[in-house]
This record gives structure tokens, C-alpha cells and sequence, in this order.
């Protein structure tokens, strides 16, 4: 829940939505200087007992004038649970609203969160009422007729990947389905079979519309990376989402049924994808 409040005070944009990062680079343009701390500057702002904290917890043994302050992780007792928490709301306060903020709006990553903040909304109403306000402007920012913008406010910029199409028709089926939105779901759709279109090409996959290197193959099963594969995602929705077309259904249908060599050697990198099969065949 801290991280999810942690972005809404620190990455949400003036125009909604939410930017893509905070910068390591500080106002003074060094590389990390917005993370890095000295000695000096921590004495300020905390008291000689909590300094001896850190002390305590091996913070002080790099010999370079500037450090990161490392995690506070436990075993922690519920004194030091206590202690940790005044200390870091001290560090942030401190550095709250200083960092310079990388503002592009990205369409994938706002998807994401949109996700993140609907199974928040079980818990607790403020994100339930976040939730709502960002599938709002994602629609006025990010979305036109079935067809995806990837940065908000820069269309010409880039155009939106399959990763994109994938990441947002996954978070308004699933914003659709928590709140009875059915405009939402009709939404994610029109972006399953716009994305068929212009991805799916010879039965393969491919990341853009149109590839730099036009004789490249595609993939049959795409793999999870730093995320869940977009086509594990285009999946989910395209065989739950109501009035889709028969044959992309169909086609949606037939992909459940993949393998592939490498799959089978690393699974690993194939895990939602085999999740995925495994609940549809369950």
C-alpha cells in the first residue's frame, strides 16, 4: 500500500496518469546524487541515538564521503520496526519533491498500475477511487477508436507495440470486470482484435507493427522478460472477453495449445504462459 501512495505523491502527472520514473541524476546533474547521502547531511536531520542506529546496522562502513543507505531489513524487533520507520520518514521528507522526474507517460507501464490499483481496491477505497480516475484518462489519453497512443500527449513520438496493446486491454478487461464497467471491457475488445491485426503476422508474433528487420520471423510463444509475456496477456483476455470475433477467438484457442523447444528446455521463461494453460485446461 506505501508503494502504491508513494507513487501517487511522487510519479502522478499534472495532467493525470502517472510519469515513468524519478531520475538518479540530481539537480545538480550527478549521476546517483539524488540517492547518495554523507554523514554530515544525515547528523541534520537525525538525532545522535538514531545515527548510532544506523551506525548499528553496518550503514557507516563504506570510506566514501557519499553512500547509499542500504535496506533496513530484520529480523526487526518492534522497537527497531519503530525506529526504522521514523528514520525513513525523515530520508523522505527530507528529499521529497527534489528528485527530477523522467515525465514521459508511457501507455504499457500506466497499465500496469491500473492493474496494481484494482486488486488494491479489495482493500482499501482510495485506490479503488485512483483506479477509476487513471482507466478515465488513459482512455482520453492513451486510447482513440481501438487503437493505442504510447506516450500520452506525444503521439508522433512512437508508435504504441504490442507490449502496449497487450498491457492495457489486459488492465481495462480486469478494471471491466471489478467495477461492471462494460464500456471498459468492450474497450479491451477492440484492442484484442487490433492487436491481432497488426501483430500477428504468418502465425507469429511480433513486438511492432512494423519491424526494422522486415524478414524476421516472429516468435511462435513469446517469453516473459522483465514483465509477463504480451502474449500471455493478449491470451487472457482474448479467450474470456465477451463479442469477440469467432475466428480471433478461434485463433486465441488454437495458441493455448503451443509448444515449443525452448519452452520445454526453460521453462522458467514461459511461466504465465504455462499458468495460463494450465487454469484454461483446469
Amino acid at each position: 500500500m506505501r508503494t502504491l501512495d508513494f507513487v501517487e505523491t511522487s510519479l502522478k502527472h499534472s495532467d493525470g496518469g502517472y510519469m515513468s520514473s524519478l531520475s538518479a541524476v540530481d539537480h545538480a546533474n550527478k549521476e546517483g546524487g539524488a540517492y547518495l547521502w554523507t554523514r554530515a547531511e544525515l547528523a541534520s536531520l537525525l538525532t545522535a541515538d538514531e545515527m548510532a542506529y544506523l551506525a548499528q546496522r553496518g550503514q557507516f562502513e563504506s570510506a566514501n564521503s557519499e553512500f547509499l543507505i542500504k535496506t533496513l531489513d530484520g529480523p526487526l524487533t518492534e522497537s527497531e520496526l519503530a525506529d526504522k520507520a521514523v528514520i525513513l520518514d525523515k530520508l523522505r521528507q527530507h528529499r521529497s519533491g527534489g528528485m527530477p522526474a523522467d515525465t514521459k507517460r508511457l501507455a504499457a507501464w500506466n497499465a500496469m498500475l491500473l492493474d496494481a490499483l484494482v486488486v488494491a481496491a479489495d482493500f482499501d477505497e482510495r485506490f479503488a477511487q485512483r483506479a477509476r480516475a487513471l482507466y478515465r484518462n488513459m482512455r482520453d489519453n492513451f486510447y482513440s477508436n481501438g487503437q493505442l497512443i504510447r506516450f500520452a500527449g506525444n503521439a508522433d513520438v512512437a508508435a504504441a507495440a504490442l507490449e502496449d496493446y497487450a498491457q492495457v486491454a489486459h488492465a481495462f478487461y480486469n478494471f471491466g470486470r471489478r467495477f461492471d464497467q462494460r464500456a471498459a471491457a468492450d474497450d479491451a475488445r477492440r484492442l484484442v482484435e487490433s492487436a491481432h491485426s497488426l501483430f500477428l503476422k504468418n502465425d507469429r508474433w511480433h513486438q511492432k507493427a512494423r519491424s526494422l528487420i522486415p524478414i524476421a520471423p516472429g516468435k511462435w510463444i513469446m517469453p516473459d522478460l522483465v514483465s509477463f509475456s504480451p502474449m500471455t496477456l493478449w491470451l487472457s483476455v482474448a479467450v474470456e472477453v465477451s463479442g469477440l470475433d469467432p475466428e480471433i477467438r478461434e485463433s486465441a484457442t488454437r495458441m493455448l495449445q503451443r509448444a515449443s523447444r525452448e519452452m520445454l528446455d526453460s521453462p522458467y521463461f514461459y511461466g504465465s504462459y504455462i499458468v495460463l494453460r494450465i487454469d484454461q485446461s483446469g
